[in-house]
């Protein structure tokens, strides 16, 4: 696998934040995910508080939602609810990773809008 390609991981959601829709707003979303598929070449300049970026990326005609660390892509994610993300992302809806914590590969972050 090259340089900021992905494979397709099995996804599983970990973290106990739950998911946090407030106001009227739709795409006012939260939730607590684990990042797939590090790339601990650019995680190993993140620690807690960090801030990443969430971005939509398209590869081999799959849509994946992706972090980005100084323009550096760190890893995949799956928000919950994700269609819900998605639609959002597609919108133009921000939203950044900060990490709560970080542990080897391990590295959790807590979705939010920007």
């Amino acid at each position: 696998m090259g340089k900021g390609e992905y494979s397709s991981p099995s996804y599983s959601l970990t973290g106990g934040g739950g998911v946090h829709s407030g106001g009227g707003d739709s795409c006012d979303l939260e939730c607590v995910v684990t990042i797939q598929n590090p790339n601990l070449s650019v995680l190993s300049g993140v620690s807690k508080g960090s801030i990443l970026q969430v971005k939509l990326k398209t590869q081999d005609k799959q849509t994946i939602i992706s972090v980005e660390f100084l323009g550096r892509l760190a890893g995949a994610i799956v928000p919950d609810p994700l269609p819900d993300f998605l639609r959002c992302l597609q919108k133009g809806v921000a939203y950044k990773a900060i990490v709560l914590v970080k542990d080897g590969e391990f590295v959790e972050v807590k979705i939010q809008r920007a």
